[in-house]
C-alpha cells in the first residue's frame, strides 16, 4: 500500500494517469508483491503528456479528493477532507504486508500520528522526497520532518543524500528513475562534443526552477558555442523566456509537457542539462541526465551535492545567484572538448545507483530486513 499525494487524471482514452515519476516507481515494485495499493488523489481536470498510466494489473488506484493549494479556502481543504481520506486509509490498510508513506504533503500532518494508533501488521516505511536540509520551509513540512526525525513512528524513514548526525533510522537512499532498458541504452552512448552544445531544461519553467536567473544570463552567453536550446515544461515564464530567445535569435524548442520517454529521447540528443532550481531534494533529472552522458549545471541544492563533484561529472553553481549561473557557465565554455567528453563519461558512472533494481536491492537490505 502507498499513501501519497500524487495527482491523478484520466486522459483522452478515460484511462487513469497519475504524475511520470511517482507511477513509474510503482509500476516497477508492483512486480514485487501480489497487489499494490495506490491512495492518492484524483482531480477532474485533464491530464498532460507527463502523466502516465499504471502498466500492471495488480495495482488499484483508490482516490481521496485533491486538497491543498493557494488561497485560504483551498488550504483548508487538508482538514475539511481529514475524515474522508482517514476512512480510506483505515479500510485500505487492513490486510496490508508493507506501506509506504510519501512526504512531505499536507495531509501529512494527521496521516502520521495516525499510525501511531494502527496496529503494526506490515512493514512500515516513510520516503520523504524533499530536502531534508531544507532550513525556509512551511510548518507543515517542519513538522513532518520533526516527528520523522524524533522516529515516534519506530520505522525507517528514506531520505535523499547524506546529512550531518544523521540517525540511524534515516536511511539514505537515491531516487529511482531508471531502468533497465534505459540502462542499456545509456551504456551504448558515445557522444561528440566537438560541436556545438545542445542544452536541455525540464521541468517547471518559473522562478523556483531558476529560470528567471537563466533569462538573465543568456544574452552573455556566445550563442555561436550553441546549436539548440531546448526547454521542457510549462509554466508562467515560458512566455517571457520564448520572447526573449526570439529576440535574441537563440535557436530555442518549447515542446510542453512530454512524456517521460520523450524526456529521455530528448536526453540522448543533448549535451548539457541545465537546472538552476532554487529548491530540490534530487531531482531525478539529473540522474537521467547521468545516464545518457549529458552533463548537469546545477544549483548546490539538497542532495546534489552529495553526488555532484564540479568539474568532474558535472558544474556547480556556487549559490543560487546570476552571477554564479553565468561563473558557471564560463568555466563549461573554457573546458576542451576532451574535458567535456570526459565529464560526460564520469557522469554515467553513478548512474546505476539511480536504477530501480538498485532501489529494491536497497529496499531489501535496509527497510524489508
Amino acid at each position: 500500500m502507498v499513501i501519497s499525494h500524487t495527482l491523478h487524471a484520466q486522459n483522452k482514452d478515460e484511462q487513469i494517469v497519475g504524475w511520470g515519476p511517482t507511477i513509474s516507481e510503482i509500476n516497477y515494485l508492483s512486480n514485487h508483491w501480489e497487489e499494490v495499493v495506490h491512495v492518492a488523489c484524483f482531480t477532474k481536470e485533464s491530464s498532460d503528456a507527463s502523466m502516465l498510466p499504471y502498466t500492471n494489473t495488480n495495482i488499484r488506484f483508490r482516490a481521496i479528493p485533491t486538497f491543498g493549494g493557494v488561497g485560504f479556502i483551498e488550504k483548508l481543504s487538508v482538514f475539511t477532507a481529514a475524515l474522508t481520506i482517514i476512512r480510506i486509509i483505515l479500510k485500505e490498510v487492513h490486510g496490508a504486508s508493507h506501506v509506504q508513506i510519501r512526504v512531505p504533503m499536507g495531509i501529512g500532518v494527521y496521516v502520521l500520528p495516525l499510525f501511531l494508533f494502527i496496529p503494526r501488521k506490515f512493514i512500515l516505511w516513510v520516503k520523504y522526497a524533499n530536502n531534508w536540509g531544507h532550513v525556509s520551509i512551511s510548518w507543515g513540512y517542519r513538522y513532518q520532518r520533526w516527528f520523522l526525525d524524533k522516529n515516534f513512528l519506530k520505522c525507517a524513514v528514506t531520505i535523499n543524500g547524506f546529512w550531518p548526525n544523521q540517525k540511524e533510522h534515516l536511511k539514505s537512499f537515491e531516487n529511482p528513475c531508471i531502468n533497465n532498458q534505459q540502462f542499456e541504452v545509456g551504456k551504448t552512448i558515445d557522444k561528440s562534443l566537438d560541436n556545438k552544445l545542445r542544452v536541455l531544461f525540464a521541468g517547471r519553467i518559473e522562478t523556483a526552477k531558476g529560470l528567471d536567473l537563466l533569462m538573465q544570463v543568456l544574452e552573455a552567453l556566445p550563442q555561436d558555442r550553441f546549436e539548440e536550446w531546448t526547454f521542457i515544461g510549462e509554466g508562467p515564464l515560458k512566455a517571457p523566456l520564448q520572447k526573449l530567445t526570439n529576440e535574441l535569435k537563440i535557436n530555442a524548442k518549447f515542446p510542453g509537457f512530454v512524456s517521460q520517454a520523450e524526456v529521455h529521447r530528448y536526453l540522448v540528443n543533448a549535451h548539457i542539462l541545465v537546472l538552476p532550481s532554487k529548491s530540490e531534494g534530487f531531482p531525478k533529472i539529473v540522474a537521467e541526465a547521468w545516464n545518457y552522458q549529458v552533463i548537469p549545471l546545477v544549483s548546490p541544492v539538497g542532495s546534489l551535492p552529495h553526488y555532484l563533484e564540479h568539474g568532474k561529472n558535472g558544474f556547480m553553481m556556487d549559490d543560487v545567484s546570476k552571477k554564479s549561473l553565468n561563473t558557471a557557465f564560463e568555466q563549461l565554455l573554457k573546458m576542451t572538448h576532451q574535458e567535456l567528453q570526459g565529464i560526460a563519461q564520469n557522469s554515467q558512472e553513478l548512474a546505476d545507483k539511480f536504477t530501480f533494481e538498485y532501489y529494491y536491492e536497497h529496499l531489501q537490505k535496509e527497510v524489508f530486513s
